[in-house]
């Protein structure tokens, strides 16, 4: 940790070291300047790219080191959209940023890492877009005391003046050798282009260090669509839709609706083509499969918006977005059989993994996404003993019937040393019964505790291995179309935090989840993991393996009451 504090201060440290005053650019043959804002004219572009790399190579406290970070900001205007990608080498895995941030209309875009899909929420709507523009020529250093030498040239298309700089242009601090070179643009003075190197020894940096810190910094129009800038795998915000009057069950996530309602498929899409904006909505395909279930697409914002509706009762919807250039990425497939009902969930895996658990057992006010299932669960969850003062991992299974409020489920719990324990309990309403002797008792609650407690290891779970989730297909579980998702997420690459505060730490997964593709929901689970065992207090105190088998059947057709 003591290394990291050193690197992330080196890579701040040319920050203070150049700090210098700035006066207003004034061009001119022969005179000096200085530059007042390197940001400067950069919002008279309709849309532009701004990369940045700042990079050392030397002794750190007496040891080699060589990194370089990288910047790369696209923005545009009309709407405002902006994306920020973030890379770095020689400085392990930690990273001060994301490896990608990003806004367009209302939705906010991040990717974790490299190898993370791209997640998009919806922004906070008091937050004004303008303000929230990364400021990428901030991190520049400044200059003064510049030359103007040579002739006008044309950089990535901008007529400029080029300038050089030495030392005494960027720092106060002698013992340092720089070589630098700017362009401003002739038009307004905006900062197009920066290269400059920056060498000194222990007596310029500190004690044990010596180096050379490289800068190149550069700004280019782009004719791009705003769409264009966006990561193919981020999802657009869809344009404003007609409200239908009759749904239930709404879920909404930038580029994708789903809801049910008591229109037929047809009748559903005829409101729709009576509703849509005519100037807005061009009408690209419209796909009918008998009474059972239909589908349009239709062009709009610069992407294909399907409509999708499966007959129940009650009818299935589902509304989403993909841009050209996620189309353009697309392997052609076989035509999709609607009446399968096999209509595919829009998101990332990240969020669709997430979200699985929830969509099937219901989150207040919600309830489950389906009317009645059935569950099997064996879970080894490693746990720390304050009793025995060792690790301990004891085995559950869950059977579990649901309808609705109406709960029946068999717990049996199986420790170490052989013991098991066995419980069976009805949830019908507001009441609990225990089966006692095979006489459905009513009892205080209590034993309900194990069905509100079961999802706490699953949630864990799956949020941890979200965070590399990836998918491999689709299959079929109990006769219902399925994407198949592969987890190998470990709380290390949780950066948002939230699941380290568990009494687990995982640290090695191999786990596949089977979602529902037309609700979401989850439908089958097979994780093994390894996690480092917490007590109290906070210390690992030794490391287990666990297990996470789940098999979701009998959907919607499951009746739960008294025996």
């Amino acid at each position: 940790m003591r290394k990291i504090h050193r690197l992330i201060s080196l890579m701040l440290l040319p920050v203070f070291l150049v700090s210098c005053s700035f006066g207003k650019s004034q061009p001119g043959s022969g005179s000096s300047n200085s530059v007042s804002d390197p940001a400067a004219g950069l919002d008279k572009l309709p849309a532009y790219q701004a990369t940045y790399t700042l990079s050392f190579d030397g002794l750190l406290k007496g040891t080699s080191s060589q990194w370089s970070t990288a910047y790369n900001l696209s923005v545009g205007k009309d709407p405002q959209v902006w994306v920020l990608t973030y890379q770095q080498t020689g400085l392990g895995t930690f990273a001060p940023y994301r490896a990608m941030q990003g806004f367009l209309q209302g939705v906010d875009y991040s990717r974790a890492n490299a190898d993370s899909p791209c997640v998009a929420s919806f922004a906070n709507p008091q937050l004004d877009p303008a303000t929230v523009v990364p400021d990428l020529p901030v991190r520049l250093p400044k200059v003064s005391k510049m030359t103007s030498v040579g002739t006008e040239e044309t950089v990535n298309g901008i007529l400029t003046q080029p300038y050089t700089f030495d030392a005494s242009g960027v720092t106060s601090k002698t013992g340092a050798v720089v070589t630098g070179k700017l362009w401003l643009s002739k038009e307004n003075g905006t900062l197009v282009k920066l290269d400059m190197s920056l060498t000194g020894g222990s007596d310029f940096f500190d004690t044990d260090t010596s180096g050379t810190f490289t800068w190149a910094y550069q700004v280019q129009p782009l004719d791009a669509s705003k769409a264009a800038l966006l990561p193919v795998d981020c999802p657009l915000p869809l344009p404003k839709l007609p409200a239908v009057q009759d749904t239930s069950k709404m879920m909404e996530f930038p580029g994708y609706v789903s809801f049910e309602t008591s229109l037929s498929p047809d009748d559903l899409l005829a409101f729709y083509q009576k509703n849509l904006p005519a100037g807005q909505f061009s009408l690209v395909d419209d796909i009918r499969s008998g009474t059972e279930a239909a589908s349009m697409i239709y062009s709009a914002g610069g992407q294909n918006i399907t409509f999708s509706a499966v007959k129940g009762p009650p009818t299935r919807v589902t509304i989403t977005g993909q841009s050209a250039q996620q189309l353009a990425a697309i392997t052609p497939q076989p035509t999709r059989d609607l009446s399968a009902q096999s209509t595919q969930v829009y998101g990332s895996p990240q969020m669709r993994v997430i979200n699985s658990l929830s969509l099937l057992t219901g989150q207040d006010p919600k309830p489950s996404v389906f009317d009645s299932y059935h569950m099997d669960s064996h879970q080894i969850s490693p746990r720390w003993s304050e009793q025995t003062g060792s690790v301990l991992a004891p085995e559950n299974w869950f059977n579990v019937d649901v309808q609705g409020k109406n709960v029946h489920f068999t717990n049996t719990d199986k420790n170490e040393d052989g013991s098991q324990n066995t419980s069976e309990v009805y949830m019908i309403e507001d009441k609990q019964y225990d089966v006692q002797n095979g006489t459905a008792v009513e009892g205080l609650g209590l034993s309900s505790m194990a069905w509100i407690m079961w999802p706490l290891d699953p949630m864990l779970l799956l949020g941890v291995g979200s965070s590399k989730a990836t998918s491999t297909g689709t299959e079929t579980v109990d006769g219902r179309p399925a994407e198949v998702f592969q987890l190998s997420g470990t709380t290390a690459d949780d950066l948002s935090g939230l699941f380290s505060g568990f009494g687990m730490l995982i640290t090695r997964m191999d786990g596949k989840v089977w979602v529902d593709s037309q609700t979401g929901a989850l439908l089958k689970a097979q994780i093994n993991y390894e996690a480092d065992i917490k007590d109290s207090t906070g210390a690992v105190k030794g490391s287990r393996t666990g297990l996470l088998e789940l098999t979701i059947s009998k959907i919607n057709a499951v009746t739960v009451q008294l025996p």
